[in-house]
C-alpha cells in the first residue's frame, strides 16, 4: 500500500471523534436537502407545500365559515378532501401541480365551485395558490 493512503489508529480515532461525526452528518443532510435540483446553485428545502390553501367566509357577514365544512378539490380523476387548519383554513394539493376546481359545502349555504384555479411548480416546490371562498346562506 502507498504511503498516502495510509491511516495511523491516531488518526483514524482523531477523524472519527465526535466533533468530526457531527459535521460529517450536517454535511450529509444540507447534502440531501440540495439535491431537489440537478442544477447546483439551487437549494431546495425539504418542506411540503399545499398547492391550494383556501379561506371560507359567510358571503354576508365576512365572518370566517369552518363548523361543517367540507372543501375539495379536483384535478381530472384526482380528488382532495383539504384539511382544515386555524378555523377557516384549508390546505391540499401537497405538491401537486394540476388545474382544481374547489367545491366548499356547509349545510344551510348554497353549494360553492370555483373557477380553474392552475397550481404550477418551480424546480423545488408548488406554487401555492390562496382561494378566497364567500358563501351563500340558502
Amino acid at each position: 500500500m502507498s504511503k498516502c493512503f495510509k491511516i495511523s489508529q491516531r488518526s483514524l480515532n482523531k477523524f472519527i471523534s465526535l466533533k468530526y461525526f457531527i459535521f460529517i452528518n450536517t454535511f450529509a443532510v444540507f447534502l440531501s436537502l440540495s439535491g431537489c435540483s440537478e442544477d447546483t446553485d439551487i437549494l431546495c428545502t425539504a418542506e411540503a407545500r399545499a398547492g391550494l390553501n383556501v379561506y371560507v367566509k359567510d358571503f354576508s357577514t365576512n365572518q370566517p365559515v369552518s363548523e361543517g365544512v367540507m372543501v375539495t378539490a379536483k384535478d381530472g380523476t384526482y380528488t382532495d378532501t383539504l384539511m382544515n387548519f386555524q378555523g377557516n383554513a384549508f390546505a391540499g394539493a401537497w405538491e401537486r401541480p394540476g388545474k382544481y376546481l374547489i367545491t366548499a359545502e356547509c349545510s344551510g349555504y348554497i353549494t360553492y365551485v370555483s373557477d380553474t384555479v392552475k397550481v404550477e411548480a418551480d424546480v423545488c416546490h408548488v406554487i401555492p395558490q390562496t382561494v378566497n371562498v364567500l358563501l351563500r346562506r340558502e
